[in-house]
């Protein structure tokens, strides 16, 4: 084993005002982040008791009224979102295959409220509008089917029948 040489005595040629200017500098970084972690702490006790006061005046004060434009927009918002809910490929499905070669759909106007739907039609003849209504009344998507209105058109030289027909389409849920 070695003998451990221990040299305590200072020797001349080291500065002592380096150890004691680094010692100095390691007191005010000391004081310096025991500043900024006094003044974190006053300040996360200043936020958490401004959040329990808005949290207790909230509990005791009600929702402030909506102005009414902004209650239009969230309505007419709500209505967006349940015309694209809707069921339309099912719909529009059971109208075009009820049609056949001697009828031409004109128009579907769906009501979403009262889940009905009004089709607007022409066919070559009344057996032909007849068949299309009979075949309306065999789609599964569609209830209470009825003719609204036909009526011939002199205007056209084949003499097209144009018709209306209604239908339920959508299950009504409870409260609509």
């Amino acid at each position: 084993m070695q003998r451990l040489d221990l040299d305590y005595v200072p020797h001349a040629g080291t500065p002592r005002w380096l150890g004691i200017g680094l010692l100095v500098l390691a007191v005010l970084v000391g004081a310096k982040q025991a500043d900024a972690y006094m003044t974190a702490r006053r300040e996360t006790a200043q936020l958490e008791a401004r959040l329990a006061r808005l949290e207790s005046r909230g509990k005791q004060t009600t929702l402030t009224a909506l102005p009414e434009s902004t209650v239009r927009e969230i309505r007419s918002a709500n209505d967006v979102i349940e015309q694209i809910s809707l069921p339309w490929d099912r719909l529009f499905r059971a109208v075009e295959s009820a049609a056949g070669e001697k009828v031409g759909l004109l128009g579907i106007t769906p009501d979403q409220k009262s889940g009905t739907v009004e089709v607007g039609g022409e066919a070559a003849d009344l057996n032909a509008m007849f068949d299309y209504v009979k075949r309306l009344q065999r789609q599964p998507s569609l209830t209470r089917v009825y003719l609204l209105n036909h009526k011939l058109n002199d205007q056209d030289p084949q003499h097209p029948i144009r018709f209306t027909v209604t239908a339920s389409w959508m299950e009504k849920t409870p409260g609509s």
